[in-house]
């Protein structure tokens, strides 16, 4: 499985138009497509004003398809001229492959993302220790991140996504990670094996 994502950034005079053309945009790609797309914008995190459209594949191939029939969508491609002025900045892709965990139903409301990048010489470590965090995660918080590689951007990307029901489910992983010794343990190893500098992103739905 592959989770896809388009970002771009709301200019600051258009946020709530941004916001009004980030739903409409996953409505126009379920008509056009005919695939499931989420809206989700940043949450105290870096990257304010930040919008993000995502979607899960099976395979490159059903990806590649999805995307062909949304840019031969005359109507679909007038309206992105239309509006693009209520942003700003280039448009980037992010593609993921999924390793381990699998998405179930819909995601929450919130999600959290940490992204980071294996060291030199440390790329079989860094999937198995990221494995470990995800199970490790789901034991003592009940929810289960899904761990997944870059096939796109930054090389020797790895990252984890976890979905939340609303901010106190948020708030009691944290509580519950943070007074785990054997989490704290698990943290340690795995700066061994990971370049410094992960990247913790959260994100909160728009549609």
């Amino acid at each position: 499985m592959y989770i896809f994502g388009r970002t771009r950034t709301a200019a600051p005079a258009h946020t709530r138009a941004a916001m009004t053309i980030a739903v409409e945009a996953v409505e126009r790609a379920k008509q056009v497509m005919g695939i499931e797309v989420y809206a989700w914008t940043t949450l105290w995190s870096p990257g304010v004003g930040g919008i993000l459209w995502s979607t899960r594949v099976q395979s490159l191939e059903e990806l590649r398809t999805a995307t062909e029939k949304w840019g031969a969508d005359g109507p679909t491609m007038d309206w992105i001229e239309q509006n693009d002025h209520v942003f700003e900045g280039p448009t980037n892709d992010v593609l993921t492959e999924v390793i381990h965990g699998a998405p179930t139903g819909e995601p929450g409301p919130f999600v959290t993302t940490v992204q980071a990048q294996w060291a030199p010489g440390k790329a079989a470590e860094a999937v198995a220790v990221g494995v470990e965090i995800s199970d490790t995660f789901a034991r003592l918080t009940g929810r289960s991140p899904i761990f997944g590689r870059s096939v796109t951007g930054p090389f020797a990307g790895v990252g984890w996504i976890t979905s939340f029901p609303d901010l106190a489910a948020v708030e009691a992983g944290d509580a519950a990670t943070n007074v785990d010794a054997g989490w704290q343990e698990l943290l340690d190893r795995a700066s061994l094996c990971y370049l410094p500098g992960p990247t913790v992103t959260m994100l909160r739905r728009l549609a």
